[in-house]
């Protein structure tokens, strides 16, 4: 089978939307901290890859469960497809 590889690099202080991605991920935090926000993508079928829900919004109307960690460096995540 073919590997889907991707390396992504952010600067402080960088925001990524609420989103989903077709392929599996490994997360590693090499400085500072990353905050995430994990839903359930039953939640987001209807939207594209890119969610136009505001997670703030989402937090407070309490639509349904949002999980939320903090990586520190040397943290890692893998994140399911």
């Amino acid at each position: 089978t073919d590997s889907i590889v991707n390396f992504w690099v952010g600067p402080a202080g960088n925001y990524t939307p609420l989103h989903f991605d077709k392929y599996a991920n490994l997360f590693v935090q090499i400085v500072g901290r990353k905050q995430f926000f994990l839903v359930d993508p039953r939640y987001l079928k209807e939207q594209s890859n890119t969610s136009s829900i505001d997670i703030d919004e989402l937090e407070k109307s309490k639509q349904f469960p949002v999980g939320q960690l903090i990586l520190n460096p040397g943290d890692a995540l893998i994140i399911p497809k």
